[in-house]
């Protein structure tokens, strides 16, 4: 039986770059381990106002609120455990039937949604770590709330997304949900 250090040598390197479009691989604020801290994103700037030909005024504020599914990569990386720990299962669909498969993130949602896929992490920000870390990421689909705020006065309604189980990733626009 190999050892959790054993089993995180053979995982492969996580793609970093891949990840961090979504935001910066760091210290988690919330939890012992190492996650993508999302990019700050400022909301963006109200549209100038419309002239009246675009769309009626409006006798009364709206609130629309919508459930729906979204796949974001949630990255966590955590240092390995006490030996003393079980972890024969631990990576195991990694070693199994995808042993051949690419591990590199896919563009398939439906394929990327229904898998976990491990990686070990070996630097951060450049800088070596003595032990390497074991990440896990999965894609989802996850939870989130839409929110769409349109006024009486200001035609152009305003959209927020923010993921349930992540609500640091947040999304606003203005317009519509397409």
């Amino acid at each position: 039986m190999a050892t959790l250090r054993e089993k995180i040598k053979r995982l492969p390197e996580i793609p970093v770059e891949a990840f961090e479009v979504g935001g910066k691989l760091g210290f988690s604020d919330k939890m012992p381990g190492i996650t993508i801290r999302p990019h700050k994103f400022h909301a963006p700037k109200k549209p100038k106002k419309q002239s009246a030909s675009l769309g009626p005024n409006k006798s009364q504020f709206s609130i629309r609120k919508y459930f729906v599914w979204v796949t974001y990569p949630r990255v966590v990386c955590q240092p390995p455990f006490n030996e003393q720990v079980d972890t024969t299962s631990l990576f195991d669909a990694e070693e199994g039937e995808n042993k051949d498969e690419s591990h590199l993130p896919e563009s398939n949602l439906e394929s990327i949604s229904k898998k976990v896929r491990y990686y070990k992490l070996s630097k951060l920000n450049g800088r070596r770590i003595r032990d390497p870390w074991w990440c896990s990421v999965k894609y989802g689909p996850w939870t989130a709330l839409v929110t769409e705020t349109e006024s009486c006065s200001f035609y152009l309604p305003t959209w927020q997304l923010f993921i349930v189980e992540m609500p640091q990733v947040f999304l606003s626009w203005y317009w519509s949900l397409e």
